[in-house]
């Protein structure tokens, strides 16, 4: 086992060894239980690909580690499209080993990042941010994507040993991103409640990130997995999903037919989406809702 001390570099050095904000071993009602939690200025290049770098060469990780950066570059959301990275937002990577069979783990950290940033970002402003899940991994207030999240696991022999979680929100800043018919627009907290602040929102996250994956852990991923259902904002919409790609050209979108189009009526446990009138359930893809293709001149 090694110290806290070694922890601690470890996980500075993973991330970019930026300058260090704050270091804490907080274990109390308000942040959670956390081995570790670093807060750095600046980042050269992603945590979450620093992370799971430093795993991937045997690297050693407490678990419970989580580490926040106010600013950097690099970042990256699916497919390796690229995240604007803003002060005073949400630049979060946390690190767990829960050591469990995969058969009970399931999708469950694809769902633990989910549910913790709806229930954070729902429980600060006592409910009057009505935050969702657009399928799969986009965090979203009224159509407006204010996050979205990176899961990295290891597993062997069957056994998850390591897992990686990055989780970016818009606190105070809108980035600026061209719109696209899988994101029309972006929106940051703060504009839509005065409560949220990096400051406010962070113990809150950290709080149910840990409270959930206790859950997980001792209930399997299921309970989740009924939570990601009540948060999804697609059930019942309309929907075409287009293959995974990097571009997102609506010139290219025209040129490419979509793996499926129709009314989603519910989500598998896998995670896959039941879509009225399509007889095999999707699994992977980029979501665009009717109304948004039809902006798009889809």
């Amino acid at each position: 086992m090694i110290s806290p001390k070694n922890e601690a570099s470890s996980l500075w050095s993973a991330v970019g060894n930026g300058d260090v904000v704050w270091y804490d071993r907080p274990d109390d009602l308000l942040w959670g239980r956390w081995s570790i939690l670093l807060i750095v200025d600046d980042v050269p290049f992603s945590q979450f690909d620093g992370i799971v770098a430093h795993l991937h060469r045997g690297g050693v990780l407490p678990d419970r580690a989580a580490c926040v950066a106010l600013s950097g570059r690099r970042f990256h959301g699916q497919r390796n499209r690229a995240w604007c990275v803003e002060r005073g937002n949400l630049h979060l990577v946390v690190h767990f080993t829960p050591n469990r069979p995969l058969k009970k783990i399931g999708h469950g950290f694809t769902l633990l990042p989910a549910v913790a940033a709806v229930r954070a970002i729902r429980r600060l402003s006592d409910g009057a941010v009505n935050a969702g899940m657009k399928w799969v991994n986009d965090i979203v207030v009224d159509h407006h994507k204010v996050g979205g999240f990176l899961v990295s696991t290891q597993t062997k022999n069957g056994i998850v040993e390591d897992v990686v979680l990055g989780l970016g929100i818009n606190i105070d800043t809108v980035p600026e991103v061209a719109a696209t018919p899988f994101v029309p627009t972006v929106a940051c907290l703060r504009d839509l409640h005065a409560g949220y602040s990096l400051t406010t929102l962070l113990p809150v996250i950290l709080s149910e990130l840990q409270e959930l994956y206790n859950r997980l852990l001792t209930d399997g991923f299921l309970p989740l997995m009924k939570a990601y259902r009540e948060y999804a904002v697609i059930i019942g919409r309309t929907v075409r999903i287009w293959p995974e790609t990097e571009s997102v050209s609506v010139d290219e979108l025209h040129k490419v037919s979509p793996l499926a189009r129709g009314v989603v009526t519910a989500i598998a446990d896998d995670l896959s989406l039941i879509i009225e009138g399509h007889p095999d359930p999707v699994t992977r893809g980029r979501l665009a809702e009717e109304d948004a293709c039809r902006r798009f001149g889809l």
